[in-house]
């Protein structure tokens, strides 16, 4: 009889989105681990995060994608990774979060950097 491995995403210690998640093995089919429950996080956050931050267009400082965006919620200020001491693969990020929703119904995580050129980018969609 074959065991299969099953695996959840788990949290990882880091404030980036983009670190703050992994694959973690859980058990195999027979005589495994029970599967830890946990509280979803109080901040919101999507159940899709891209693997690498799309940019968006903007007009008049507006971000865009199907349209003109309209901001439900934030700014979530993320500011982190200074202690990877210049990790080309986990650089520090300086962003500010917002939920937006564009005219389609689509509800999307998107940010702002701080620093310059200030850009608007896309990291996640609601479900």
């Amino acid at each position: 009889m074959s065991r299969k491995l099953r695996s959840f995403s788990g949290t990882v210690d880091d404030h980036r989105p983009e670190h703050a998640l992994r694959i973690v093995p859980l058990a195999a089919e027979r005589g495994g681990l029970p599967v830890p429950t946990q509280l979803a996080s109080t901040l919101q956050r999507p159940l899709l995060i891209l693997p690498a931050p799309q940019p968006l267009p903007q007009q008049d400082e507006h971000p865009g994608y199907g349209g003109q965006l309209a901001l439900v919620t934030g700014p979530e200020r993320i500011e982190a990774g200074w202690w990877d001491f210049g990790d080309p693969h986990r650089p520090t990020v300086h962003r500010d979060y917002f939920v937006a929703r564009n005219r389609r119904g689509q509800t999307l995580w998107i940010y702002r950097e701080l620093k310059q050129p200030r850009g608007w980018y896309l990291h996640g969609f609601f479900c």
